[in-house]
């Protein structure tokens, strides 16, 4: 495992430290699993298309005629 330091505010290492008494964990463990969490959701290597931000109006160089659509996709 890799120690590592990080800052965060008075309220979230609050929250944290009463959430662990609540739990009866200590708190660097439930940072090290919101970390998980984190990764495994948003940060995934190979990420799922599902998951990827998609645009609404993307921006294309110019547009294709429908020859060149149909070639694309027939082949």
């Amino acid at each position: 495992m890799k120690a590592i330091s990080i800052y965060v505010s008075d309220r979230t290492y609050s929250d944290f430290k009463r959430y662990a008494r609540h739990v009866d964990r200590p708190v660097s463990e439930l940072i090290r699993e919101a970390m998980e969490w984190y990764r495994d959701s948003r940060i995934q290597s190979g990420m799922i298309l599902e998951r990827m931000p998609v645009s609404s109006k993307p921006k294309l160089k110019r547009r294709w005629t429908r020859e060149e659509i149909q070639e694309e996709l027939l082949g």
